[in-house]
Formats: structure tokens, sequence, C-alpha cells
């Protein structure tokens, strides 16, 4: 536990406690949004000298002050297999993250204020099937997809496993 997942500048999920070894986390956002994963402990140093530019949208520092505050919502979420994402963490407007898991988990999602954050049924609860591995990963369905998603603009996908 204790690793978070920034999507851009605009969400953020930490693994705060984990029943298990491992979590399958599978984000659906655009493919022009950056990820990257890393230690909680340094989530904050991550968004105070990325936030803005490599962590991004919001670009610059006016658009940031203009989305307003930057608030955690506590979610716990529970699964029975990693064959398959059991819930989805929605949040309005931006994207999802898939979760897989046998077990339980509590995460902490931060996105801005007034922006919704809800947990629903997985709209794809199958694509851990075709995991290629544990880890920061690109899978091969959307690694082949990808020059045609970014000209139309669709959605992709990266999984984060053994958080």
């Amino acid at each position: 536990a204790r690793h978070s997942v920034h999507i851009g500048g605009l969400f953020r999920v930490d693994v705060e406690e984990l029943s298990v070894d491992s979590i399958y986390l599978t984000v659906w956002a655009s493919p022009l949004i950056p990820l990257h994963m890393g230690k909680t402990e340094k989530a904050s140093i991550m968004i105070e000298h990325h936030f803005g530019r490599q962590l991004q949208p919001p670009i610059g520092e006016e658009r940031i002050n203009e989305l307003g505050k930057w608030v955690r919502k506590e979610i716990n979420v529970s699964g029975n297999s990693w064959d398959a994402s059991s819930v989805d963490i929605a949040v309005a407007g931006l994207g999802w993250c898939a979760i897989g898991l046998k077990g339980e988990a509590v995460l902490g999602v931060w996105t801005y204020d007034g922006i919704d954050v809800v947990q629903r049924n997985s709209l794809i609860s199958r694509r851990a099937e075709i995991f290629e591995e544990a880890g920061f990963t690109d899978s091969k369905i959307v690694s082949q997809a990808d020059s045609a998603a970014s000209k139309l603009n669709r959605s992709t996908c990266c999984t984060f496993g053994n958080i």
C-alpha cells in the first residue's frame, strides 16, 4: 500500500490500506493525459514541482487557481477476484479507474472541490483477463490501437498491478 497514481493534474488515487499484496488499478482516460505512479509520501512533492507542467491539464498557475481547492474523498473497495475488475471509481468528466483485487482496500481519491467521485459496478469487468504483467503497463490491445485512438480522441488505459 501507500502508492499513488496521478492522472494528469486532474485527479490522484492513493492506495492507503490494502488487505492483500496486490491491487490492479486500470486507468481509463484520454490518451493525452499523462499518468505517473509513485509513493504516496512523495505525492505532495510531485504536485508541488510538476502540477500544471508535467502533471497537466490544468496548464499554468492561473488555471490551477481558477479550478479551486484540491480535496480528498475516501473510498472503501472490495473484490473477490483478480481476473475481473470488481468496481470502478469514476471522476465526473475526467475518467475512471477500474479496480481488481481479491480482498479489501481503502483508497483516497483527490480532485477539485465540486467534482463528483463515485463508486460503481465495473463497466468493463473482464478487462483483467488480458493483463500482460504486473507493474506499470500499457496493454498490447491498447498499444495496437493507440494511433487510431489518438486520431479519434478515444480513451485509453494503463494498468498498475502489485501496487
